[in-house]
């Protein structure tokens, strides 16, 4: 077994049965931080708990005077006041999160199908990628790599990085994109998805533009963004997978198992704040 990779082998009446889990890894550029819920409600009391006044606590100034008067010298014509503005960390207080990967089910199959690509299990009404973006002003990406697919459990059951991928998207037929929606992250749960219009910012966004291929040997590749400046606050962005043609496994049928296997690797989801 190589790395988080699981394989597991089932007596069945022959096919390949292949489902891809995720995992969630957030990284962020030096001045702003992803912030797990945990650590956003911490934040968030921290925050609350400060004064309103930006002169609250500024030694050179009357106590009790941040909105009123400064007393002027006694000895001379002279005398000084104070103005000051304060502005809280907004990224605190409306946090940038992953809030759900999708999981990837190809269902079972035969080599003597003679298929070289299997698309998606059908069906499916919340197989979404989420972003809860309760900021809406700031550039952020998602990027996503397959990870290591299968170890030698038996000499006729092996399935090499190199040659199997993950298409999302494209423009060849059946092949469609994924659908970039919005909606309300609540509970765990998304609603109210509606179609992203040009000002929202979201975009989904392969190697080119028009698909992406994720490959355990190749680099992660950014499949989902978001333009600084546009966009709603309290808005989540979805890159909507339940399309059974939104993606698609790409294996070659002349080195696909003859034996009954089932094959389990996962994708790493990285959400970046990029400005």
């Amino acid at each position: 077994m190589q790395g988080c990779l699981k394989m597991i082998i089932e007596r069945v009446m022959g096919g390949l049965f292949v489902q891809l889990k995720t995992k969630i890894t957030l990284t962020a550029s030096a001045t702003l931080l992803a912030l797990t819920p945990a650590l956003l409600a911490t934040t968030q009391q921290l925050v609350q708990a400060d004064s309103s006044s930006a002169l609250s606590g500024y030694s050179q100034l009357t106590p009790g005077n941040e909105n009123s008067y400064q007393s002027a010298s006694a000895t001379s014509s002279g005398g000084q006041s104070f103005t000051g503005i304060g502005f809280s960390d907004q990224f605190l207080t409306n946090p940038i999160t992953l809030a759900a990967v999708p999981n990837f089910d190809f269902g079972y199959h035969k080599k003597t199908e003679g298929k070289d690509s299997f698309p998606l299990v059908g069906g499916a009404t919340k197989r979404y990628l989420v972003v809860d973006d309760k900021n809406g002003l700031l550039a952020w990406n998602v990027s996503a790599q397959l990870g290591d697919n299968t170890a030698n459990l038996s000499s006729s059951s092996t399935i090499e990085g190199a040659d199997v991928s993950i298409a999302l998207g494209g423009t060849t037929s059946p092949a469609v994109n994924p659908t970039v929606q919005k909606g309300t992250w609540s509970s765990n749960s998304i609603s109210s998805l509606t179609s992203v219009v040009l000002t929202d910012g979201l975009s989904f966004s392969g190697a080119t533009l028009t698909g992406a291929t994720l490959n355990s040997t190749a680099n992660p590749v950014v499949v989902f963004k978001h333009v600084a400046g546009s966009g709603t606050p309290q808005q989540a962005g979805v890159l909507n997978f339940n399309d059974p043609n939104s993606a698609w496994f790409m294996y070659d049928k002349t080195k696909q198992p003859v034996t009954s296997a089932k094959y389990v690797a996962p994708i790493t989801w990285t959400l970046s704040v990029t400005a």
